[in-house]
């Protein structure tokens, strides 16, 4: 029988309960999920069958879990795929389960994505196009995604293009 923090012993169905406590705060990957229930002092089986119930009852989804993730991360921080790829990862999801969601947000490419991505920052900032493309780099953009997009920019006329020498 595992210990708590507290020292005293966890029954076996508190693992569960535990689990189910951690998921209605918001929605969590299997392996975060793992990782906090045994950090709680749940043994491996108590935790194994706690996620399996959690799953079997439709409380613990990963791809769902990463849709929901990835949609929220592109809508209010703008991510790119590789950005939203990593956060996915950190977060516990499987590589595929992660690809997938990934692929889902940015199904009919990035390039409307990162010309939103661009104009919010130029929103809040003076048009360097250097300091915008490497803004998008570390966003998770493709470089060429964004070699398009400060092109598409550049040629509305609404910012200036790169500086050219004239001949005489």
């Amino acid at each position: 029988m595992a210990i708590a923090e507290s020292g005293r012993p966890i029954a076996p169905g508190d693992c569960f309960t535990k689990a189910l406590d951690l998921l209605s705060r918001r929605p969590h990957f299997r392996r975060e999920l793992e990782m906090k229930l045994r950090k709680r002092g749940f043994g491996p089986e108590q935790v194994e069958s706690a996620l399996d119930r959690a799953t079997e009852r439709g409380f613990l989804d990963d791809a769902q879990c990463a849709r929901d993730f990835a949609r929220v991360r592109v809508e209010r921080r703008h991510d790119g795929p590789a950005k939203l790829f990593a956060a996915l990862s950190r977060r516990g999801a499987a590589a595929d389960v992660a690809r997938e969601a990934v692929a889902e947000q940015f199904a009919d490419g990035e390039s409307e994505l990162l010309e939103r991505a661009a104009r919010r920052w130029l929103s809040v900032h003076e048009w360097d196009r250097d300091r915008l493309a490497r803004h998008l780099d570390r966003k998770g953009f493709s470089k060429g995604e964004i070699f398009s997009a400060l092109g598409r920019l550049t040629s509305e006329g609404s910012y200036p293009g790169p500086a050219v020498e004239e001949v005489s």
